[in-house]
């Protein structure tokens, strides 16, 4: 088999590719939740993962960005109004870092409120109350994009 067999060998047996043994396509995908309502986390991620999302959860505006740094997620559903840091300002941040998706989840429903999500670089705005399921929706058809 000759020299290319053993460089093949080295390249499979090196950290050269991602996940080993797995495609990137059989990846769960991740989905952070930064809200200050424990009941909003648990809701979601009953749904979330029942739907084979993994799911993490931060409860402090001034805890997103560190997560987010950490654990590199597909989706953000965030919070406007949290303790420590608004939402706002933690879109306007990871926009500044990347184009993740984030879904606003708030109870702030006026139209200029909405208007300001967008313009922060929010791909969905959400009002309290909301359905779970309608969440799961809107996210699947922002991860067919």
């Amino acid at each position: 088999m000759g020299n290319w067999y053993n460089i093949a060998e080295e390249i499979c047996a090196a950290d050269f590719f991602p996940y080993k043994g797995e495609s990137t396509m059989n990846k769960k995908k991740l989905i952070l939740i930064a809200d200050d309502e424990i009941g909003i986390h648990e809701s979601l991620r009953v749904y979330l993962t029942r739907e084979d999302y993994e799911v993490y959860s931060v409860f402090r505006g001034d805890d997103v960005m560190e997560a987010f740094q950490r654990m590199r997620p597909d989706l953000i559903i965030l919070d406007i109004m949290m303790p420590g840091r608004s939402g706002t300002q933690v879109c306007a941040d990871i926009r500044v870092k990347s184009m993740v998706p984030i879904i606003m989840l708030t109870a702030k429903g006026e139209e200029v409120d909405k208007l300001l999500g967008f313009a922060l670089g929010a791909d969905d705005y959400i009002v309290k109350p909301f359905s779970p399921r309608e969440i799961v929706s809107r996210i699947q058809v922002i991860f067919r994009r």
